[in-house]
């Protein structure tokens, strides 16, 4: 076994624990917000939950791979980090206000209008506790800091909980601010336990240089972000107000069978740094093989997933969410392969990241936000309009994102492309 097999399953078994603690934390949130407000206001409150993990976690998440995968490359030829670090916490404050510019048009699209104002002001807060946390992370896995990234995890976790607790014993009234604020409470708490935002000793990164390299990696992560947590609130916009409850049940159901993300989640820190220190060394057997140790298994958990739902998933979300929410067995397989294909994808995406295909991955999820734009308005049932357009946009994704890795990996050296050099 070789030095950097060893790194990786160690890094994902740290990383696996803290993910898993906030997952199980999670669902004790997302499980309290479903009981404690009811199908309907859950649907308004997954509204400001998939504005702010489809806007906000696509803007920050590309920072957290980026940030990995240039401190993993300082670390391997010895220079700086400083200057990343500060250019990346300066461009993500002025992008979450950018940000927050934007949400205003989208929430007047999703709210009703009287909660806009304030859907706008929690997403704002939000934005920039995502922004903080993600940068942080990047800094944190890219270092190999493993044990600090789980904590992080863990403590955003704990705080979570603490808000259902408080909410449930009636300290605080339930309401949806009173869950939405819980979020960046929680991330802020988590950065400040592991991480120095005050980055010493050196000039920050020209702005413009880390704009440039992420641009592409902004643009597909907001498409994927969105089509996982905004693409099922657009059930809202295909119902009317009789029909919230189911709009609310399809909502709660696209959460639950999220479940295998989580695992997803534990090896994609520290899938990026293995790839690119493969590339670097362009040792196509050792990418190959990381690749591979990543994709199968990632594939099987979709199957199980998928297996899972048909057999339990009404039960399970009775249990989780409560009687009042229904959902056919159908309804969750669909919801499960956009979830598999999901988790393809971003296997797929983190090899062309680190592959430098930057502008082709980006091309690759333009076609998937088309194809599920195209599918949601085919005459379907609500639930099946959007759970097929799902399918639809993350399949088209895969197939496209796996033609570009693939046509790399035939090339008959490993390393960065001529047309798309190691962006520095």
């Amino acid at each position: 076994m070789t030095a950097q097999s060893v790194s990786f399953r160690r890094g994902t078994v740290k990383v696996a624990v803290g993910v898993a603690s906030f997952g199980v934390a999670n669902y004790v949130f997302l499980a309290g917000a479903t009981r404690l407000l009811g199908p309907a206001g859950y649907a308004q409150f997954m509204v400001f939950w998939g504005l702010v993990y489809g806007l906000g976690l696509g803007l920050c998440l590309p920072f957290e791979q980026e940030i990995s995968r240039r401190v993993s490359m300082a670390r391997s030829t010895g220079s700086p980090i400083a200057p990343t670090l500060r250019a990346a916490y300066r461009t993500t404050g002025i992008a979450s206000v950018l940000l927050t510019v934007l949400t205003i048009p989208v929430a007047m699209i999703y709210s009703d209008a009287g909660d806009v104002p304030t859907v706008v002001a929690l997403c704002a807060a939000s934005y920039l506790a995502l922004a903080m946390a993600y940068v942080s992370r990047g800094s944190l896995s890219g270092s190999g800091q493993f044990g600090r990234y789980a904590v992080q995890f863990g403590i955003e976790g704990l705080v979570r909980v603490l808000a259902v607790v408080l909410v449930a014993t009636a300290i605080v009234r339930a309401s949806i601010p009173a869950f939405a604020l819980a979020v960046p409470v929680a991330l802020m708490a988590g950065v400040f336990a592991t991480t120095s935002l005050v980055v010493r000793g050196a000039p920050a990164l020209e702005m413009r240089t880390l704009v440039r390299s992420l641009a592409p990696i902004i643009v597909s992560s907001m498409i994927v972000q969105s089509l996982i947590n905004l693409g099922p609130v657009t059930i809202n916009l295909l119902t009317d107000a009789s029909e919230r409850d189911l709009a609310g049940s399809f909502l709660a159901a696209a959460v639950v069978t999220r479940i295998p993300i989580l695992a997803f989640s534990a090896v994609q820190a520290v899938l990026i740094p293995r790839l690119v220190r493969s590339v670097m060394a362009e040792d196509r057997r050792d990418f190959r093989r990381g690749l591979v140790l990543v994709l199968v298994p990632t594939i099987g958990i979709g199957v199980l997933g998928m297996l899972a739902w048909l057999v339990v998933g009404p039960m399970v979300l009775h249990v989780l969410a409560g009687a009042e929410y229904n959902l056919p067995r159908g309804d969750f397989v669909i919801l499960a392969i956009g979830v598999a294909l999901y988790l393809v994808c971003n296997v797929l995406q983190a090899a062309a990241l680190a592959l430098g295909e930057h502008l082709r991955m980006m091309r690759s999820w333009l076609l998937g936000a088309v194809s599920f734009v195209a599918a949601s308005v085919l005459p379907l049932t609500p639930t099946h309009a959007v759970g097929w357009a799902m399918v639809a946009g993350f399949g088209v994704a895969a197939v496209a994102l796996g033609l570009v890795v693939r046509q790399r990996m035939t090339h008959q050296e490993l390393g960065w492309s001529p047309t798309q050099p190691p962006m520095r």
